[in-house]
């Protein structure tokens, strides 16, 4: 017993001198070990917070292996204490990245997210006060560090630089002119009543003095008030003229202002309508469009050219719009790579050297400009030759890109396009690529793609002429393909083809292998432009119902159809698709409409009038989930006609559209049943306390507790 109470106590007291003072036992661990940790947290600032744990963190943090620097969300109410916070992290981000430039060993992640982001977008989420801070000097020496000390992830993105001053100069100016008119205005009022004055007086002397020695009174005073007169005549409609050519003039700089922030703006819908505008009127104005553009873009650069002589005489606000420099990072070392440059020129190196890029696997470049010959150059380094191992491409709102070729991308697996406003054509050879993205590039006219091992496309080219894609028949995921309901069609089938059909139709027509179908119907937008731009009969002509070109899917299983319904009547339109997928077993309708439906009767949208009365085939329909929906007439009857045509069919949900309605307010949701039940199955409480049902669900059968009607 003693010699067991002995070593009992030896044990302890040995434990506590391990132990002294209660000193963690990590702080004894290998600077690698403590570096390798550091690299999970998530921020550079959690990095440094570690220095207060002893004096033996106090120096490590600076050499983490990981530094990342992120501004995060955009904050839902933005203070001047988040442009301070944002402001002083820019600051510490390049005093860090300066200080391990000078020493210190490589880093394997270096992120630095200095762009607001949202769930919907992913920059220009603005504000971003904190522009003016990231300067060229700093980009370069951001850019010059990946290229030389970064061994794995490099993420920058940084927002726009901020407006020049020439523009808050001209408002200034433009505010204190209209003060100034204001005051002229008050000005000639005063004088116009004193005027009114001095011939009122006039008159007045001239009845009361008599005739005889006051002649030459009155005439002295006739003289001076038409002096009066004279001047009054002769300057109001000089400050009249001025203060119009004035208003005009800020009308039309604010109105060129509110232009630019529109075209910022524009979403997916709105650029597509800008290209199918001209298909609309159909006379092939394109041409004088774009001359008249052109004059007007002539004289606004004399107007600016103008402007700025002015302001250069007078001192103030000599300052060019501020356009970032960048040149893409030469590394063999860096893996991944994600660069959003807030419209800076972006310049491609000319490499010679093969395997410049040798460890890259990921690249996503977006918001930036490149220049003559950097489109080659890119396609260059992008290639197996430079980047042997790459396998995820991404590129996105990039100017200045007209050719894609990729040459040999022998290990690419994935390559998606996105808002490439420039890209005229693309040539690729690429034996392993898996998915294929190509979204709102809709200058395309030209596509050769070579990739056998395809298996997954997103949208895709639209309208090329020349539309190539060697590997259509192993697709088996087609999602987010664009397509067009009704065309209206150019008098001489020589103006532009935007709103039809035919590389989609092309491609549902070769990949035959394709299970899982994802389309984005739009409905004519552009019919009442069309009707009140030209005649009723010359309309009926030149109508093309596109839903007829759709070829027959026997393989789809998996249909999910998006509809902008733009206030028409959907249903004939999505109910002609459906019955192209004889075989569709999960079905997925996801609305996007007004709260009202077209009513002109001559309206192309809903023919043929009894589109309901027909049965479709969908014996093997299971499962139909539609969302958004609301009761209207051609969505309720294209509800009714699923719920007949389905044999099958096991259950479908129904979310409602709320945002029209009441807080108050409890829809009436009374669409027959048929052999089965509705219920609601999920509830909402609104802002006034008010629970109503958001979504219903139809089941097979009769719902429990109710008896069968005979």
């Amino acid at each position: 017993m003693e010699s067991t109470n002995t070593r009992e106590t030896t044990n302890t007291t040995a434990a506590a001198a391990a132990v002294p003072g209660g000193v963690d036992l990590i702080s004894d661990l290998q600077d690698d070990l403590l570096l390798r940790i550091l690299s999970f947290l998530p921020a550079a600032s959690e990095v440094a917070r570690t220095s207060v744990l002893s004096t033996r963190w106090r120096h490590l943090w600076p050499s983490a292996s990981a530094l990342r620097f992120s501004v995060g969300r955009r904050p839902e109410t933005y203070t001047e204490a988040d442009a301070d916070d944002a402001r002083r992290l820019v600051a510490a981000a390049s005093a860090v990245l300066e200080r391990r430039a000078g020493g210190g060993p490589d880093v394997e992640d270096v992120e630095l997210s200095l762009l607001y982001g949202s769930e919907d977008n992913t920059y220009n989420t603005g504000p971003n006060y904190h522009a003016a801070d990231i300067t060229s000097e700093r980009l370069a020496a951001w850019l010059l560090f990946a290229a030389r000390r970064v061994t794995g992830r490099f993420v920058l993105a940084v927002p726009s630089p901020p407006k020049p001053m020439v523009e808050e100069a001209g408002e200034e100016a433009a505010a204190g002119e209209e003060e100034e008119e204001e005051e002229e205005e008050e000005e000639e009022e005063e004088e116009e009543n004193e005027g009114e004055e001095v011939l009122a007086a006039a008159a007045a002397e001239e009845e009361e003095e008599e005739e005889e020695g006051e002649e030459v009174a009155v005439e002295e005073d006739t003289e001076g008030a038409a002096e009066v007169l004279e001047e009054e005549d002769v300057a109001a409609p000089g400050i009249g003229k001025e203060e119009e050519e004035a208003s005009v003039e800020h009308d039309e700089e604010e109105e060129h202002a509110n232009d630019d922030d529109n075209e910022e703006e524009e979403d997916e819908d709105a650029d597509a309508h800008a290209h199918a505008d001209d298909n609309a009127n159909g006379d092939g104005n394109a041409d004088d469009d774009e001359e008249e553009d052109d004059a007007n873009n002539d004289n606004n650069e004399e107007e600016e050219e103008e402007q700025d002589e002015d302001e250069d005489a007078d001192g103030d606000g000599d300052e060019e719009e501020i356009v970032f420099s960048a040149e893409l990072p030469c590394s063999a070392r860096i893996k991944e790579m994600n660069l959003t440059l807030g419209g800076a020129r972006l310049t491609i190196p000319p490499t010679s050297a093969a395997g410049a890029f040798n460890a890259l696997t990921d690249i996503l470049l977006s918001d930036a400009r490149l220049s003559a010959a950097d489109d080659l150059r890119l396609g260059d380094i992008l290639s197996s030759t430079y980047s042997p191992r790459l396998k995820r491409l991404q590129l996105k709102d990039i100017t200045g890109l007209t050719v894609l070729r990729l040459d040999s991308a022998g290990t690419l697996d994935e390559l998606r396009l996105h808002r490439l406003p420039d890209l005229q054509t693309i040539d690729m050879d690429a034996p392993n690529l898996q998915t294929l993205g190509v979204a709102r590039c809709y200058g395309i006219s030209s596509a050769r793609i070579s990739a056998p091992r395809l298996r997954h496309v997103v949208a895709f080219v639209n309208n090329a002429k020349g539309l190539r894609l060697d590997g259509a028949a192993s697709v088996r995921r087609i999602e987010k393909l664009m397509m067009w309901s009704h065309r209206f069609k150019p008098e001489d089938d020589s103006g532009d083809e935007y709103n039809d059909n035919s590389s989609a139709v092309w491609l549902l027509r070769n990949c035959t292998s394709v299970n899982q179908l994802g389309v984005d119907v739009t409905l004519p937008w552009w019919w009442w432009h069309v009707m009140d731009a030209h005649e009723p009969l010359a309309v009926e002509e030149r109508l093309e119902d596109m839903m007829m070109e759709i070829p027959h899917l026997p393989n789809i299983s998996n249909l999910k159809i998006k509809v902008d319904a733009y206030g028409h009547t959907m249903g004939p339109s999505v109910a002609k698709f459906i019955a192209k997928c004889t075989n569709v077993e999960y079905l997925s309708i996801d609305i996007d409409a007004q709260n009202k439906e077209c009513s002109d009767l001559s309206c192309i949208c809903d023919r043929p009038k009894d589109w309901d009365n027909q049965k479709l085939s969908l014996e093997n329909l299971r499962d139909i989930e539609i969302c958004d929906f609301v009761l209207l007439d051609s969505q309720i009857r294209l509800v009714q006609l699923l719920l007949t045509s389905a044999s099958a069919l096991e259950r479908m949900t129904v979310t409602l559209d709320m945002s029209h309605l009441e807080d108050d307010y409890e829809v009436e949701f009374d669409i027959p049943c048929y052999e089965g039940h509705w219920a609601p199955c999920v509830w909402e409480c609104s802002e006034l306390g008010f629970v109503r049902p958001t979504e219903y669900e139809w089941l097979r059968g009769i719902k429990r507790g109710e008896a069968r009607e005979d």
